[in-house]
């Protein structure tokens, strides 16, 4: 794992308010956040974690895809009075609360002005999401929530742009160019929504509703990790949950029965055969290739002659959470 961790003092400038990567995550488009980690990651953030190689080439990428920008801006014969930058500060909207990082402008070498806004992605994973030139254009719906953002604090700052680009390097071979334009009705309802957000959620301390998400169930069990004694009676709006989780319980189990009988009745079809076809499908019986290897640890240190106190002086308990145990019991009536 590579560690690029946000300095302290940039830390505390993006808790007072919210960024292009944060919208995409308000507006429940993001596979990096929701809302709810965004809202804690302005009221009490934990501590920065080391990132993983994939985010490090992401951001090492960034490098590669502003040069290729530059060498298309030269072959088109659009670089003469103008020069390719990187911001080095915050920009912040007028309202206080949205700020921009942008990754690249370009600018007019005399007067400054702003010509076009660049948002740099290096893509490793996931390129069918990615439309190629000639098809439907398509990308995900955070980074189009992350360009407009820029677009729109860069407007409110002056600069009067019509559109923001963002460029993707697929695996680092194929570069996509797709363009963001500015609407200025979605503009108002995007301005709504995160001022909402940050008003009644941030500033009142108002946590928003979890989402279905692995990442909300992680923040839930790290912000709740202590527990108490206390106990608590259902409402009315928990035992209409209740019921609703009670329903889809039952029918999970009863398509979960269903789809292990269908895989039954294959293993029982093909009997010593190895594999089935049909119509945009396929279905495999076999034993593996590389067998999974147990280490017997138990027989490994009586054969190695470990002590008891030996074992025990190199046992760590297990990592756990909370764990959160629903009994249906029976229903009434």
């Amino acid at each position: 794992m590579l560690k690029m961790p946000l300095s302290k003092a940039v830390r505390e400038q993006r808790r007072k308010g919210l960024g292009g990567s944060d919208a995409g995550a308000v507006y429940g488009k993001s596979d990096y956040g929701t809302p709810l980690t965004v809202y804690w990651s302005k009221i009490a953030p934990l501590a920065p974690e080391k990132e993983s190689d994939l985010f490090w080439f992401g951001h090492e990428g960034e490098k590669f895809v502003a040069a290729r920008i530059w060498h298309d801006l030269r072959r088109a014969k659009q670089y003469r009075g103008r020069k390719l930058i990187e911001p080095k500060a915050m920009m912040w909207h007028p309202n206080g609360w949205a700020f921009g990082n942008a990754d690249r402008v370009l600018v007019d070498k005399k007067t400054g002005k702003w010509l076009a806004g660049y948002e740099c992605k290096w893509i490793t994973h996931k390129a069918h999401q990615w439309s190629k030139e000639g098809e439907n254009v398509r990308f995900p719906a955070a980074y189009y929530a992350q360009c407009f953002h820029y677009l729109w604090v860069a407007r409110a700052n002056g600069h009067q742009l019509e559109e923001w680009w963002l460029v993707a390097a697929i695996y680092g071979r194929d570069v996509r160019y797709y363009r963001v334009p500015w609407d200025e009705d979605f503009a108002k309802k995007y301005e709504a929504k995160l001022e909402r957000f940050w008003r009644l959620n941030v500033l009142g301390k108002i946590p928003p509703p979890p989402t279905a998400s692995k990442r909300d169930t992680a923040i839930l069990n790290e912000r709740f990790k202590v527990e108490t004694d206390q106990a608590l009676i259902a409402n009315a709006t928990t035992e209409n949950k209740l019921q609703r989780y009670r329903k889809a319980d039952a029918e999970i189990k009863r398509l979960t029965a269903e789809r292990d009988q269908i895989k039954n009745d294959l293993r029982n079809m093909l009997g010593p055969s190895v594999e089935i076809t049909g119509n945009n499908w396929r279905a495999t019986y076999r034993a593996p290739a590389k067998p999974r290897r147990v280490v017997d640890y138990k027989a490994l240190t009586s054969e190695l002659g470990a002590t008891e106190k030996q074992i025990a002086r190199h046992t760590k308990p297990a990592a756990t959470s909370r764990t959160l145990r629903i009994n249906l019991g029976e229903e009434n009536g």
